[in-house]
């Protein structure tokens, strides 16, 4: 609504005809440009909780099992696989599950599960998991600044699928709507060197009561 504001000038007298040419393209951008960021952000959140939590899930169980067998002290680690499958086997609500709250007990130890995990063959875990392992550690240490916020790490959503073609499309877009409202701005200032002489004539004005 604020772009199409602009259409107001669509027939005003520019200039140069390339003037005209300009606003009217940037008018449209800076309509168009926002329309296609709010279809574009909530279609994109749908596809990324599409990033198969539960597999995820089972995967977790499988690395802390075979952890807790390597280490001397797995008190804490086992502590966190309980919660993590009562989490895995519940049919409740997963909403208000967190993984932070599930390896809070077992924190320090993460970093060494991750190491154990990089080590093992690459038939034991899926290709992908060393990755979304060390994202969800980062982001659970708060190391993620960019995915860091409070459904980062909950239990229904992580891993959520990162989508590179997303970011490129909102700092594409966001760019040319800059750009957009600079042309506008200053093709105002600019029609200001040779205005039409309509802009002289006193229209309004004559309405006004005044005291002669």
């Amino acid at each position: 609504m604020f772009g199409s504001l602009h259409l107001i000038a669509w027939n005003f007298e520019f200039p140069t005809p390339i003037e005209r040419l300009w606003w009217k393209a940037a008018v449209l951008v800076s309509i168009i440009l926002p329309l296609i960021t709010l279809l574009v952000i909530p279609s994109s959140h749908l596809y990324m909780r599409q990033g198969g939590a539960h597999s995820f899930m089972a995967t977790c169980l499988h690395a802390m099992r075979e952890f807790s067998w390597h280490i001397p002290d797995n008190t804490r680690v086992r502590e966190a696989y309980k919660l993590l499958e009562d989490t895995y086997n519940t049919s409740e609500d997963l909403t208000k599950v967190h993984y932070k709250d599930i390896f809070d007990s077992c924190e320090s130890e993460l970093d060494s599960l991750l190491g154990f995990v990089r080590k093992q063959t690459s038939s034991e875990f899926p290709k992908n998991f060393p990755d979304q392992l060390k994202w969800l550690i980062d982001v659970i240490k708060g190391i993620d600044r960019s995915e860091f916020h409070r459904d980062a790490d909950r239990a229904d959503l992580f891993p959520r699928k990162r989508l590179l073609w997303l970011s490129i499309v909102l700092y594409a877009t966001g760019v040319v709507y800059c750009l957009a409202r600079l042309s506008i701005i200053a093709l105002a200032f600019s029609s200001l060197r040779l205005m039409a002489d309509s802009v002289y004539e006193t229209t309004w004005t004559k309405t006004i009561p005044n005291v002669q």
